[in-house]
């Protein structure tokens, strides 16, 4: 799992998910306690992009040791054909962004990119643990 140095200020850290698609796509992300019993954050894509716009989270204080959690969902059923739809999952990308952080801007690729076995639908998915 990937993390991110929050820091310890009130500066506030932001979040962003950038989707590229063919396809429709919906995003979640949010930030939960590590035992995932508690959301203190979430946000999600307004459009069929799957994208989140960048979006603050908290100030740092309140982040260390949680995780921030992205899933997307992406519809490649526009493609009526299975080859098409598996190029188009094989094609497709998602990048994130925090920043904030006393190391900035910083970008991370997705965990793992899943699709269904007629590559209808694609499941992406991102943790990354946050920390001092």
């Amino acid at each position: 799992m990937d993390s991110y140095q929050v820091g310890a200020g009130l500066d506030l850290v932001k979040f962003a998910c950038d989707v590229n698609t063919f396809g429709l796509a919906r995003s979640r992300a949010l930030v939960t306690d590590e035992g995932r019993t508690t959301i203190y954050w979430t946000e999600v894509s307004t459009d069929a992009s799957g994208d989140i716009t960048r979006a603050p989270i908290t100030d740092a204080t309140t982040l260390p040791g949680k995780q921030l959690l992205v899933l997307t969902e992406i519809s490649l059923a526009i493609f009526t054909d299975q080859n098409q739809r598996k190029t188009e999952s094989e094609r497709l990308t998602a990048l994130y962004y925090l920043e904030g952080g006393p190391l900035g801007f910083t970008k991370f690729f997705p965990d793992q990119v899943v699709p269904n076995e007629d590559y209808t639908k694609v499941i992406v998915t991102k943790q990354i643990l946050l920390i001092p």
